[in-house]
């Protein structure tokens, strides 16, 4: 028996995410399917990533929820889709450092991982962990945010083997043996540190994420992982549970099939990828299966319910899901942002008359912002006066933004391109971005700190010479930051809607929001 349900992913008002068990990591016993659904008011869902079903209960890859990294990746396959439902299929990395306040470095290693299983790396914990962690003898330091990717240590343990989840607005660094002697050796009381973690490829573009595998179909062609969760069998059937998206990445696929009963014995996975390719998936992968495979739907006018028949008679109690839900659209400011991903970024900033549309209701989020445009929204956000110039040809003294390219030159935001001109109308591509969003932050007196650390570009090399401190700069405080590939495409053109992200970023970073 086999069961479907279809997404469209460009319906207003849809949204699909993943939820996790009591939507914390680790508890002390997971909720199934069917409850997170009801909990959550969602229309359908299936089971997600494989967990640790004799002992913690936590999924054992990649977490991310409400754009929080909150578990780190392994090897195997990750979903994930950002705020407007495009969705992920991929692989990542993981990446991290904890920076001394004497300079001195450490690789961090985990992200809210067991302890007892990394006996000798820098582990960080965070409230979502959610419940406590054994260790052994374990030096561990609770620190406290005070700004961006920099703690205060706020508490020093020492032979610890219970350490508890960290309490709101605090994390945990526990370290054991080498990682352990460093920070005995380099950090205490009272010392304000750096930790800085992400994702390689970047996966800040994602509004959640979990894990599964193995991954089956790749731009339409079938591949083998390499890395699939749990061995693959070319001829065992058995309960499946997979998802795929169509090429142009407009609908969803979510199947369970049943097995291990006397209606249905199941397919193998290759069985299940060649039915997700049949089905129109161009990108797929498989999830948790056997006695994990389930889906639950809400028929209108019926509470939601199980559709399928778990192999082990009942539900497991598992660690997450991939759910759909729907909500009425509110009402937009303008015609054309209702269900846009910037639409809040955009609705706030233009309340406070920082951005504006490019006439009547109409705001062209995805129109490309031009010079004028984005120095109108930098002064706007900063609150700098007008200066009125005569310095450029093409800058007449009628035009409502004369006054707005006088001043951004006059605070060192931009500058002419030459010939007496300053080209108000050419489209802002993201190196120019880079240097004019970095240069308001100087002008607002809050540049970015000293010591952070620069995303990683794949495209690095192609980054102009003249931008790259300036991108780099805007990379380590999250300003600006590369796509859900790892590149930061220094010639792509900046649209109206990263225009306006860019501005709220940088009025949060200096206080401003």
């Amino acid at each position: 028996m086999l069961y479907e349900t279809w997404v469209n992913l460009t319906e207003p008002g849809v949204q699909v995410r993943t939820v996790m068990s009591h939507d914390r990591l680790e508890s002390d016993r997971n909720e199934t399917l069917l409850e997170m659904g009801i909990r959550t008011g969602a229309l359908a869902g299936i089971n997600g990533d494989f967990f640790e079903s004799g002992t913690s209960g936590m999924a054992v890859n990649m977490t991310i929820d409400q754009g929080k990294l909150l578990h780190h990746p392994t090897r195997a396959a990750v979903f994930g889709v950002d705020a407007a439902n495009r969705v992920t299929i991929g692989k990542f990395g993981f990446s991290g450092l904890v920076t001394a306040a004497n300079g001195q470095t450490f690789p961090l290693g985990v992200l809210n991982g067991h302890p007892v299983s990394y006996p000798n790396d820098l582990i960080l914990l965070t409230p979502e962990l959610g419940h406590w962690e054994m260790a052994a003898e374990a030096t561990v330091l609770t620190l406290l945010n005070v700004g961006g990717n920099h703690y205060k240590v706020g508490a020093v343990e020492h032979n610890k083997n219970v350490v508890e989840a960290p309490f709101q607005d605090a994390v945990k660094l526990l370290a054991q043996g080498n990682a352990q002697a460093f920070v005995n050796q380099h950090m205490q009381l009272g010392d304000v540190i750096q930790v800085s973690y992400g994702t390689v490829p970047s996966s800040t573009h994602l509004q959640y994420a979990i894990g599964g595998g193995p991954i089956w179909i790749k731009e339409g062609q079938a591949v083998t992982d390499p890395n699939p969760p749990v061995p693959i069998s070319s001829t065992r059937r058995d309960p499946q549970t997979g998802v795929g998206v169509t090429a142009d990445g407009n609908r969803l696929l979510m199947v369970v099939v049943d097995g291990r009963n006397s209606r249905s014995i199941g397919l193998t996975q290759a069985q299940m990828a060649n039915y997700l390719a049949v089905r129109g998936a161009t990108e797929a992968m498989l999830f948790d299966g056997g006695g994990s495979t389930e889906m639950v739907v809400r028929v209108p006018g019926q509470e939601m319910g199980i559709v399928n028949q778990p192999s082990d008679g009942a539900e497991r109690r598992i660690a997450n899901g991939l759910f759909v839900f729907y909500q009425q659209p509110p009402q937009s400011l303008y015609r054309d942002t209702a269900t846009h991903w910037a639409k809040p970024y955009i609705e706030e900033l233009a309340a406070k008359n920082i951005v504006f549309p490019v006439y009547g209701d109409v705001f062209a989020p995805d129109q490309a912002v031009t010079r004028a445009e984005a120095l109108t929204f930098i002064v706007r956000a900063l609150n700098l006066q007008p200066v009125p110039t005569d310095q450029f040809s093409d800058v007449p003294p009628d035009v409502g933004y004369n006054g707005v390219v006088g001043a951004a030159v006059k605070h060192g935001i931009a500058a002419g391109v030459g010939d007496g001109k300053f080209a108000p109308a050419d489209p802002v591509d993201r190196s120019q971005a880079a240097v004019m969003f970095c240069k308001a932050l100087w002008a607002a007196g809050k540049p970015p700190k000293r010591g952070g650390t620069p995303q990683a570009f794949k495209d690095e090399e192609q980054i102009p010479p003249w931008a790259k401190v300036y991108a780099g700069a805007l990379s380590s405080i999250g300003v600006m930051v590369g796509d859900g590939e790892g590149n930061f495409r220094p010639s792509s053109k900046v649209t109206r809607a990263e225009a306006t992200v860019l501005t709220y970023k940088i009025m949060k970073y200096a206080g401003l929001l």
